[in-house]
């Protein structure tokens, strides 16, 4: 297989991901938490906005109703400009599992941007299988810090004896990171890994989710 030019690894928001967020949905979508890293530097976690790309990162009581023109004003907000989508009424969430579709089609390497989609898209998928499972939204509303892993000890409290569902969500949990921080060396372990781990994990949550009642 031949080696392709790594794009964006240096100062990769700057360079790529926000010259072309109308332009491309998988970068548009990358860019939610840098987006949010922005705003938590300059105007701290109690903003809304911040709060609103939250509920884009974690599955919370509003995440199935937030709108792509909602993220297009943080963007505005936070970056300038007065482009917008052609499809503002889209959600969120839509894009990213069009998104996360779309990467796990992708055999081989794969692009920062491709990895970091992959991560959120499995994330939602896993917090909203739990919250569905512990029939309980108003505590993954209420989670702050850590919700993914507030979400998964509360789901081993409740379904102690559940091992592959817990095995699955402890994979989760490590290995999609939270937070993709602005300095280049927070993303290394994701920019690291192969693609393969990632597309398994995509499918045994798939799993768990199709046995849902």
């Amino acid at each position: 297989m031949p080696l392709k030019q790594a794009l964006g690894i240096k100062n990769v928001f700057v360079s790529d991901w926000k010259i072309n967020f109308f332009k491309n949905d998988l970068k548009k979508v990358a860019s939610i938490p840098f987006l949010r890293n922005l705003i938590e530097f300059t105007k701290g976690p109690k903003e809304p906005s911040y709060e609103l790309l939250t509920s884009m990162l974690h599955w919370k009581c509003n995440t199935s109703k937030l709108t792509v023109g909602e993220l297009d004003g943080v963007y505005r907000e936070v970056c300038g400009g007065t482009d917008s989508s052609p499809d503002p009424n889209m959600l969120v969430v839509d894009m990213i599992n069009a998104q996360t579709a779309a990467c796990t089609g992708q055999p081989g390497s794969m692009e920062l941007a491709g990895k970091v989609v992959l991560a959120m898209g499995i994330r939602l998928l896993a917090e909203k299988y739990m919250v569905d499972k512990l029939a309980d939204p108003s505590f993954a509303n209420a989670s702050k810090g850590h919700p993914t892993q507030a979400l998964l000890e509360r789901f081993k409290d409740k379904f102690p004896d559940e091992d592959q569902a817990i095995r699955v969500l402890s994979r989760v949990a490590l290995m999609t990171p939270e937070n993709i921080h602005l300095n280049s060396f927070m993303y290394e372990p994701i920019l690291d890994m192969a693609p393969d781990h990632l597309f398994r994990l995509h499918t045994d949550v798939n799993v768990l989710v199709n046995m849902l009642p």
